[in-house]
């Protein structure tokens, strides 16, 4: 009677056929995509096949002139300081319909304490507004139609 191979020797096989198994994967996996390399390089490439990567059809420019963004902003916070972020995107998209929505965030937030200053949470000002219902300089303004 032949003797029982012991777990060594099981292992063993188990990866001398495993090996084998993966070498003709590669083998034949890089036969394959060479083969297809070279016949993509033989296809003519007809000018329907082009393909712009990153190119947005936006029916115009893709972009917004460089700093539109900003004086959108300025625009928008001059006639209604206070606006929280979503106000302000809104009422630039509406005026500035080239201006993308992630650009008016990516400002406020790029340009604070520069050029704009959030007061509490949400409110944005210019830096030389002062809050809603105040001046510049903090003092109280009263209402047009109230008089002391």
């Amino acid at each position: 009677m032949k003797p029982a191979p012991d777990l060594e020797d099981l292992l063993e096989d188990i990866r001398l056929k495993l090996s084998a198994a993966y070498n003709r994967g590669w083998r034949d996996g890089s036969t394959v995509m060479r083969e297809s390399i070279l016949r993509a390089a033989e296809t003519p490439i007809l000018n329907d096949d082009l393909v712009q990567v990153g190119v947005v059809d936006s029916g115009g420019d893709a972009r917004a002139p460089r700093g539109l963004a900003a004086r959108a902003i300025k625009t928008v916070l001059t006639e209604e300081p206070g606006l929280s972020i979503i106000e302000i995107t809104s009422r630039v998209m509406a005026k500035f319909p080239n201006v993308a929505a992630k650009s008016v965030g990516n400002e406020l937030r790029r340009r604070e304490g520069k050029d704009y200053r959030r007061e509490g949470k949400y409110a944005w000002f210019l830096m030389d507004q002062g809050a809603k219902g105040s001046s510049a300089s903090g003092a109280l303004t009263p209402p047009a139609d109230e008089t002391f």
